[in-house]
């Protein structure tokens, strides 16, 4: 808990904002809910440190790819004036890419350990 007060911390810094920070930190949750146990649990696979790390990893590029978003952005909004809602699908539209590859890498690498 200490450790996501930190990090709410900082990231409020970074951003000068209260609300950004959340926006980010509320992506780790989506991400460890959405693939962190399917392969361990679904099918029969113990529960092992190597992925406890793979399960860190995870959270550390979701928490990334977030960052990354939100940055694109804010950008996006304050140097071509464009409404939050325009900017936030700009940034989504150029994060896509890089986002899918990373996501599928991961899932090649999982399939073939």
């Amino acid at each position: 808990m200490a450790a996501l007060v930190v990090v709410y911390l900082i990231l409020g810094i970074l951003y000068e904002s209260y609300i950004h920070p959340l926006t980010i930190l509320s992506n780790a949750a989506l991400g460890r809910r959405r693939r962190a146990g399917d392969p361990e649990w679904a099918f029969g696979f113990d529960f092992s440190l190597i992925a406890l790390i793979g399960i860190i990893l995870l959270i550390g590029i979701v928490k990334k790819n977030g960052i990354m978003m939100v940055d694109f952005a804010i950008s996006a909004e304050r140097d071509e004036h464009l409404p939050a809602d325009q900017a936030i699908r700009k940034a989504a539209l150029l994060r896509f890419r890089p986002i899918m590859m990373t996501d599928h890498g991961g899932a090649v690498g999982r399939a073939y350990r």
